[in-house]
C-alpha cells in the first residue's frame, strides 16, 4: 500500500524486509525520509534509529510505523530519534502528509555547509568550492549543483529536478 501511495506522489520507494539489508543500504547511499516499522522481524527500530542518530547521525527524517497505540511507547520512539510515529492501520493520506511534512521540516535545517570529497557545499551563502576554490555559479546552477551532490549515485528524474530546483510542476 505505501509504495502505491508513494509512487503516486512521484517518490521512489525502495523496501527492506531485513535489519541488515536496510544496514547495508544505508552504508552505501542516502535516503530522504525512512519509514520503520516498530517491530522488525530480527528487532526493533529503536536500535536502527539509535544508530542512525549516533556519531554517524544521519540526517534523515524517521517516521515510525506500529501497531501500538500506547502513549509511552510513541514518546519514547521519539525521545530515541524518531521525527513522528503513526499507528497502524495506516490512513495512507495521513502518512503522505506527514512525510511531506518531515521533507519540508528537512529542508528548513539542512546543514549550512556540506562536504562531499573535494567539494564543499555553503548553503548559507550559496556557494560552492572545489578544492578550496570558489566555484563562480548562478544561484539556480548552485541549487543544482548542490541537488546533485547531496544526491550523488542516485538515479534522478526530470520530475525530481523539476520539483526540487526550479521547484515547479512536471504535470504543467
Amino acid at each position: 500500500m505505501l509504495r502505491i501511495a508513494f509512487s503516486d506522489q512521484g517518490w521512489q520507494c525502495e523496501a527492506f524486509g531485513r535489519r541488515d539489508d536496510l544496514a547495508q543500504a544505508l552504508g552505501s547511499r542516502r535516503f530522504d525520509v525512512l519509514v520503520l516499522d516498530w517491530q522488525l522481524p530480527d528487532g526493533t527500530a529503536e536500535s536502527i534509529i539509535r544508530e542512525l542518530r549516533g556519531p554517524l547521525a544521519s540526517a534523515a527524517p524517521i517516521l515510525v510505523e506500529s501497531l501500538h497505540d500506547d502513549e509511552k511507547l510513541i514518546v519514547h520512539a521519539l525521545e530515541v530519534g524518531a521525527d513522528d510515529y503513526v499507528v497502524k492501520p495506516l490512513r495512507l493520506a495521513e502518512v503522505v502528509g506527514r512525510i511531506k511534512a518531515l521533507l519540508r521540516r528537512g529542508r528548513e535545517h539542512v546543514d549550512s555547509e556540506t562536504v562531499f570529497g573535494t567539494f564543499r557545499v555553503d548553503s548559507a551563502n550559496i556557494q560552492l568550492y572545489q578544492a578550496g576554490l570558489r566555484v563562480n555559479l548562478t544561484r539556480r546552477k548552485f541549487e543544482l549543483a548542490s541537488f546533485l551532490l547531496h544526491h550523488a549515485g542516485e538515479l534522478l528524474s526530470r520530475e525530481s529536478l523539476l520539483r526540487n530546483v526550479w521547484g515547479t510542476d512536471p504535470d504543467l
